[in-house]
């Protein structure tokens, strides 16, 4: 029943569902999974302090199945949301460690990469967001690869790189949702390369359409 709720999209009845299992049939094979989907019921309700005991409580119980995977996935982005950039780091694992489904390997390697860039660390996040990009060319998370890619090119300092490379993400809709931070991003990066018409121009943009006040 928790896992239907979760996949129904009802968070909060997931969790009370999947709290009354674990608590009720701690001994079930299907405990390390009830886990898992508790974590994930508490990251999407943003409690990711109760969803890392979850991920870390699958993880323990699940052994070598399909859920240990999975469930250090959510640990990875539950410690990114916290702050906790090395943590996040090691629960993604090294390149060895990754799992063979196309999906979640490309979220492994993208969830490195961002917790590398957290740490400054942005030549190797570039190598991981190259990689996504080239061997998971059509996964979900391509729009986010490139927009991130181009932020690691920006704090390198190869502003004309991270220029082209937001120009290319606005002329192909690659990432909509990010539009506004493509937009400020791409003046600032003129702004370094003195060019300033194209600079106002896009800060013209964020005025204009932005809601976002921090912008």
């Amino acid at each position: 029943i928790g896992q239907c709720y979760f996949e129904s999209e009802q968070y909060e009845f997931a969790v009370d569902a999947l709290k009354e299992f674990t608590q009720n049939y701690s001994l079930n094979s299907h405990i390390a999974g009830a886990y898992y989907f508790l974590g994930e019921s508490y990251s999407k309700l943003d409690e990711n302090g109760l969803a890392l005991e979850s991920f870390k409580k699958s993880i323990d119980l699940a052994g070598q199945g399909e859920f240990k995977t999975l469930a250090f996935h959510g640990l990875g982005w539950a410690y990114f949301r916290l702050g906790k950039y090395e943590e996040a780091l090691k629960s993604f694992g090294t390149p060895e460690d990754l799992p063979d489904d196309p999906a979640t390997r490309a979220s492994f390697l993208f969830g490195q990469a961002r917790a590398l860039a957290k740490l400054n660390r942005h030549a190797e996040a570039l190598e991981l967001y190259e990689k996504v990009l080239r061997e998971f060319s059509s996964s979900e998370i391509t729009g986010d690869a490139f927009f991130w890619k181009a932020e690691s090119l920006y704090n390198l300092e190869r502003y004309a790189e991270a220029a082209e490379l937001y120009e290319k993400i606005l002329n192909k809709l690659l990432n909509a949702e990010l539009f506004d931070d493509i937009q400020y991003n791409l003046a600032w990066a003129y702004v370094r390369l003195a060019k300033p018409e194209e600079a106002i121009a896009h800060f013209e943009i964020v005025a204009e359409k932005s809601q976002d006040e921090t912008l």
